[in-house]
């Protein structure tokens, strides 16, 4: 419990730290959870052609954070998988985060005595974004979280373009 609490008080500092703005940052720590977590299984961790030159305010931050917390935590300790994949991407002027494993699955429909999908689905709701699980007993799970690109800031020599970009994938 000790543990656990510390853990949880080093990431409030982190998220609250200014110095860790960038996205460069946040990949970071993210990719550190997740080797440290995730460590009987085979990790890919995709980035793709992300621009590196974004910040996110440190409330979409620490957010998104705790949700991918929550999601690598519970398919390391549910699933079973022998692989689990995550991707971050921009698509549909947003950012979007993307774990699967597979491992065992669930069924999303019934009743679990834990906080943690109600929990990160309401974060991610808190910030106009949204959380979704596919998933079905013996398949495998797919976890997409969207976060709008609202809490996402860029450079000035790229803000012009990347409102150009979202503002074109809106009129889709």
């Amino acid at each position: 419990m000790a543990r656990s609490l510390v853990q949880d008080m080093s990431d409030i500092v982190w998220a609250v730290n200014p110095r860790h703005d960038g996205f460069e940052a946040l990949v970071r720590r993210m990719r550190h959870f997740a080797s440290e977590t995730l460590t009987e299984t085979d990790l890919h961790f995709h980035t793709g052609d992300l621009p590196r030159q974004f910040e996110l305010n440190m409330g979409a931050r620490r957010t998104l954070y705790l949700v991918f917390k929550e999601v690598v935590h519970n398919a390391a300790k549910h699933s079973g998988a022998r692989t689990i994949s995550i991707r971050l991407a921009i698509e549909s002027s947003a950012l979007r985060l993307t774990v699967t494993d597979d491992g065992r699955g669930f069924d999303p429909s019934a009743t679990a005595d834990g906080e943690g999908l109600p929990s990160v689905r309401k974060r991610m709701s808190e910030l106009g974004g949204s959380a979704e699980w596919e998933t079905a007993p013996g398949q495998g799970t797919r976890f997409v979280g969207v976060l709008p690109l609202a809490h996402v800031s860029f450079p000035s020599k790229l803000r012009g373009f990347w409102q150009w970009l979202a503002s074109k994938m809106r009129e889709r």
